[in-house]
């Protein structure tokens, strides 16, 4: 396969070419998958977050698909994508519903709809300042290439981030980098592959 990486073309064929996809289910132990492949592995889930601050504003995410663009170093299965919550916070009333269709696809492909989409209705209490939508299995990443993550929030207007980092190294040592987007979906939860 090539895949276009900065100023030039990179031509590499990963393990995940030639394989299935494994599958990965949740255990009963918050944050621990076990992935069914040739070998029986446990992954801790891990959270990478892009955005710092909030910002004093407030946004309407819907009706229009905003996006993220993403890659990482190593391989992955992302698990989570996590969505700033209510803007004003809602002590006093009932938790506030979301609907939220994602859309992820790998950047150099994504207008032609190679694509993955879903669509989840979540129920987001008031004081919850980060809300996390979790695929039915864990999206495969390939090392090195970038994805476009287009995602809308049907529901009342959103916090933001106030400014955004283009590079985060996690503590297990996967790097992500970021294009700047849009200053929803504060982080990304996944587990790491190891190949």
């Amino acid at each position: 396969m090539n895949y276009h990486n900065s100023n030039c073309y990179v031509s590499c064929e990963s393990e995940f070419d030639r394989v299935p996809a494994p599958l990965a289910k949740k255990v009963d132990a918050a944050d621990v998958y076990v992935i069914e492949s040739d070998k029986h592995e446990e992954a801790l889930e891990r959270t990478v977050t892009r955005l710092c601050g909030i910002s004093e504003e407030s946004w309407d995410y819907s009706g229009v698909f905003y996006t993220n663009c993403f890659r990482s170093n190593k391989p992955i299965l992302l698990t989570s994508l996590g969505f700033f919550g209510p803007a004003v916070p809602q002590r006093l009333q009932e938790p506030v519903a979301y609907v939220v269709d994602v859309q992820i696809g790998e950047l150099i492909v994504m207008p032609c709809n190679h694509k993955t989409s879903w669509r989840f209705t979540t129920s987001v209490s008031g004081t919850e300042s980060v809300f996390y939508v979790s695929f039915p299995s864990p999206f495969r990443v390939i090392p090195n290439v970038w994805y476009t993550i287009k995602f809308q929030l049907e529901g009342p207007h959103t916090l933001r981030g106030s400014s955004q980092l283009d590079r985060v190294k996690s503590t297990d040592g996967v790097i992500f980098d970021f294009f700047q987007g849009s200053m929803q979906m504060p982080s990304l939860k996944y587990i790491r592959r190891y190949c």
